[in-house]
């Protein structure tokens, strides 16, 4: 984009999947609030029913789901970057 003879650069920063994977095996789906709000928001009442029922036990398996989510939602994220930042070339 150029305006009045000035190039004007825009960066974002693309998501780093390590990070994604360790925010969601810690917190769960607070962890998945790095990529994903809706996510975040699917997660947590799965989480809050699912320790309900199990006592807490079946937290390991929805963790694990939020971590699959989580780097799937990067990736996801990444290539939608990439692909805006092809086409405006």
């Amino acid at each position: 984009m150029i305006e009045n003879g000035n190039k004007v650069v825009i960066t974002i920063a693309a998501k780093n999947r390590g990070i994604s994977l360790i925010l969601t095996l810690l917190f769960g789906s607070f962890g998945l609030l790095y990529t994903t709000i809706s996510g975040f928001f699917i997660m947590l009442a799965i989480e809050v029913f699912v320790a309900i029922f199990t006592l807490g036990f079946g937290l390991i398996i929805t963790h694990i789901i939020c971590a699959v989510w989580g780097v799937m939602a990067v990736d996801k994220y990444n290539k939608e970057l990439l692909s805006k930042a092809n086409t405006s070339l």
